[in-house]
Formats: C-alpha cells, structure tokens, sequence
C-alpha cells in the first residue's frame, strides 16, 4: 500500500523528489504510527464496506465506528453487518493480499464491549490493524487495557490502540494535571501497543454548549487551543513520544458542490481552505494526521503531509552533522540556520514522514497533485 498510487507513473515522476513508501499492518510501529494520515471514520452500520475498499483510491486507513457514529439502539446491528461485511472481506483476500488492504481498525464503546467484540470477531482479526478506545479517561483507561492485553495473544498478527481524549476531565483545568499525569502512566505501561493519542473535539465542545464554524480553524477557539498545547506538552515530548492526532474537520461539500467544481478548484472554498490552513497548524504545534468523517477530505489532508524539498535537505544536513564538529551551520537554502542538537528530533521525524508521504520536488506544491 502506497500514498497517491493513483497518479500515473509520469505525474509521479513529475512531482516526487522522493516517492511516497510502501507501508501496512505488518510495518514497524515507528513508521506506522506515521501513516495512518487522514483516519476515515465509517458507521459501522453501513452498507457498502467491501465496494467502498476497493474503489476509494485515497482510502489508506479506516475505522468502522460502533459508538457515536451510529444510534444507541442501533449497536447490536451495525456488529451483526460489520462482521458479515468483514468477512465477505476476509473470503476475498488471501492472507498475503490483507497487506494490500486500509489499515482497518474498530471504534468501540467501552472496556466491556472491547471484549465482546475480540470475541465475536475473532475470526477476522487478522483484517484489523486495532481498535479505537472513546472517552478515554481515568476512570477507563486500566480495564481498556486489561482486557485488551488479554486477548491480543489470540490474534496471529499485530494489533495496536488509538486511545481518545475528548472527556470532562481533560478539558477542566483544575482535573486535567492530574488525568494527564495518570494516562500517560498507563499509556506508558503499553507503549508497544500504543499507536496514536487522538484527539475527541467535537465532543469536548460539546461539553461547552460550543460547535466548530467552516470559516475558523480549531485554533481560534481559546479552549481547545489551550488544551492542545497541554496535550502536547506531556505526549509529544522527545524522549518518550507518542503521535498525537488532530482533531475532526466536521465540514465538506455538499453532492453539487462537488459535481460542479473540481478538486482544485474546491481548494479555493473555506470548506478546504480553513481545513488545509488547520492541517498546517496541526503539524506546526506537533499534531499528526487527522479524523476524517468524509471520503472527499482524505486527498486534501494527505497531500498537505509530503514533506517539502527544503525540509527534507534540511533534515538531512541536521542528521550528517552527528560526527562534525560544527554545532549550527546556515542552511544550504541561506535562509535559515540548521543547529544539531536542538533541530535532531525534528530531523529524525521529517525523515521518518518522508519514507511514507515521500518528498516533493524544488518549487512543487501540493496543489500540484490536484490534476
């Protein structure tokens, strides 16, 4: 599996420097947890799954949604076609041919249900890349984990976790030092199964009586900023780091709008505009990937994750200097200067982004790829 395999093999000579790299559910923890992108949320409930795996070109990651996506009445059913939707999948891949397929996770609701559900899907585990832990709290967080590190064992390939922070606890100030402090002990405890921390906006917002506009980004609203930022700092710090997702753009044009304007044209909207523009500032306060909740917002956040040509010759000047003697030097593009020490990490993340995303060429932008 590839980002933008769909371009022809000119148009991808035309705009790589560095091509975009193979990568799936067997790949190593590092890159993986780098290449989950624009994350689509499905309600488990529809229809469609196996048509929609199969013809969606920028579909690369995937999470078939039992909790809000679909009605409290509606739990039972959205398992019973989930699971028959998984395996018509599973009849028609070989073992071999599951590493072509999205990286597949389920949304659960609660530590109970997690244990229901690796029971009763059990015969088609293997299809899955993990499970998406809601609402994830103090109160949670252990007996998610308990269950979870109980039964993996009986899954013959690897499964990972991407916990949710989207509660009352990590929104009010006065609880969220101490929430923080506890799940990052336990996210810590199971870091190996760990792949993302992702971020739950819409239901912190709701909390507030608060609902995000298309002409804003995320980071016009103080509250969520502010604990981003909180998120952030005890996360994403070098030593010890975990990818911590951004949060869902709740916005995408309607069936006309998209039949009248085409892909680039629509970059122009405040629909696009405001969610690449929020994409950018995502990555620049340390966020990666993204929620998506519609097919049309995966090519627009995916192609704002290549890696310039200019980071890229950057990062590698900053990881060449290991063994030199030189503690800072101007860049080679006499704009910027490039220090070893402070500028590493970064170097080593740029470098790990491009192995998935790959590299644009000198003077390409994104807007390039929307042909």
């Amino acid at each position: 599996m590839r980002y933008f395999d769909f371009l022809p093999c000119e148009k991808q000579d035309e705009f790589f420097y560095i091509p975009p790299g193979n990568f799936d559910k067997y790949s190593g923890k590092e890159l993986l947890e780098h290449a989950l992108g624009a994350l689509l949320y499905y309600p488990a409930i529809k229809p469609g799954v196996v048509k929609f795996i199969q013809t969606n070109e920028h579909l690369k990651s995937i999470v078939f949604c039992l909790e809000d996506a679909i009605g409290d009445n509606q739990v039972a059913m959205a398992q019973k076609t989930l699971l028959a939707q998984l395996k018509e999948l599973r009849q028609l891949y070989s073992s071999a041919e599951i590493a072509n397929l999205p990286l597949m996770f389920i949304r659960v609701r609660t530590p109970e249900h997690l244990h229901e559900i690796m029971h009763e899907f059990s015969d088609v585990l293997d299809l899955l890349t993990g499970f998406v832990f809601p609402k994830f709290d103090t109160k949670v967080a252990e007996s998610y984990f308990r269950i979870f590190n109980s039964l993996k064992h009986n899954c013959i390939s690897p499964l990972y976790v991407c916990p949710i922070l989207e509660g009352p606890e990590i929104i009010e100030r006065e609880r969220r030092l101490d929430a923080l402090i506890r799940l990052k002990e336990v996210l810590d405890e199971n870091r190996e199964s760990v792949l993302n921390v992702r971020l739950g906006v819409t239901d912190i917002l709701g909390l507030y009586r608060m609902r995000r506009d298309v002409n804003y980004t995320i980071y016009d609203m103080s509250i969520i900023k502010d604990c981003i930022g909180e998120i952030v700092n005890f996360f994403c710090r070098c030593k010890s780091p975990y990818v911590v997702s951004g949060g869902v753009w709740e916005f995408f044009p309607d069936k006309e709008t998209r039949a009248a304007y085409s892909a680039k044209e629509l970059l122009q909207y405040p629909v696009f505009s405001k969610l690449i523009e929020e994409v950018r500032l995502d990555v620049i306060n340390g966020l990666w990937g993204k929620t998506a909740i519609h097919p049309s917002q995966l090519f627009p956040i995916q192609s704002n994750y290549i890696v310039s040509y200019e980071n890229y010759q950057d990062a590698l000047d900053i990881i060449s200097d290991q063994g030199s003697m030189h503690g800072a030097s101007s860049s080679k593009f006499g704009n910027k200067m490039n220090e070893y020490k402070p500028h590493q990490y970064w170097a080593e993340k740029i470098l790990t982004r491009a192995r998935v995303f790959g590299v644009l060429k000198k003077d390409v932008s994104y807007e390039a790829l929307f042909v």
